[in-house]
């Protein structure tokens, strides 16, 4: 019998999975609770625990604990759901299933229309160059403003998408007072962190993996990054 998805289910399916459910865990996760079980049965370390209780803000903790999670794929995944209720947070189990579901369901759908669009792509060809030139562009400041006005709520759950640690994100937040320059600086220092990898098309490439709640703006973001390769470098 054939496979019901034309997809497999690997680690980087569970991590979209938690990507996805991090704003409904960052509002009810009882970290206490979970970091104990976690420490029981030998998925964190103690050094790793403390490291998280020590963290000054629930969020910030709940999130670590997601990044650790999913740093151990599947098995991590599927004894992190089983921990969940153990530690009477059913809710959150059920949650994540719901997540898998969607998911599967989107990527089936997008597959789909993958298959539909390779039958046009090859009409396309000085578009698809074109539109390679742009995103192999390292932004500078004044792109980098242009990208951020394009961002909004929930930007924070960007960081670990782009690499920049949690704790560079709050630092982020408390030395800025608008959320526009607040993801400015998010980009600012993802781009100096990657150096000749910090392209526009690695930047789109990471966005396109956050989770839904976070609000981009893609059409416009799209149009923005059409107008970078107008300009005179």
């Amino acid at each position: 019998m054939a496979s019901r998805s034309s997809f497999v289910k690997d680690d980087n399916f569970y991590k979209r999975v938690l990507n996805r459910s991090v704003t409904r865990f960052i509002e009810d996760l009882d970290t206490t609770s979970i970091l104990d079980l976690l420490l029981e049965r030998d998925f964190l370390s103690y050094s790793q625990v403390r490291d998280i209780q020590e963290l000054p803000l629930t969020s910030t903790r709940a999130r670590e604990i997601l990044s650790k999670v999913a740093s151990r794929g599947e098995k991590g995944y599927r004894i992190f759901k089983k921990l969940l209720r153990e530690s009477k947070q059913e809710h959150l189990a059920d949650y994540l299933g719901r997540q898998e579901i969607d998911l599967e369901k989107k990527l089936m759908a997008e597959k789909k229309n993958e298959d539909k669009g390779k039958q046009v792509e090859l009409q396309v060809p000085a578009a698809t160059v074109k539109a390679n030139a742009e995103e192999e562009i390292i932004p500078d400041d004044k792109e980098l403003i242009a990208i951020s006005s394009h961002i909004g709520m929930n930007w924070e759950m960007i960081g670990p998408f782009l690499g920049v640690p949690s704790t560079t994100v709050d630092q982020i937040c408390m030395d800025n007072s608008t959320t526009r320059m607040k993801i400015y600086r998010l980009l600012y220092v993802w781009r100096g962190m990657n150096g000749s990898e910090a392209t526009v098309k690695n930047l789109l490439l990471s966005l396109k993996n956050v989770p839904d709640a976070v609000n981009i703006n893609w059409k416009g973001l799209e149009k923005t990054v059409n107008e970078f390769g107008q300009k005179e470098r």
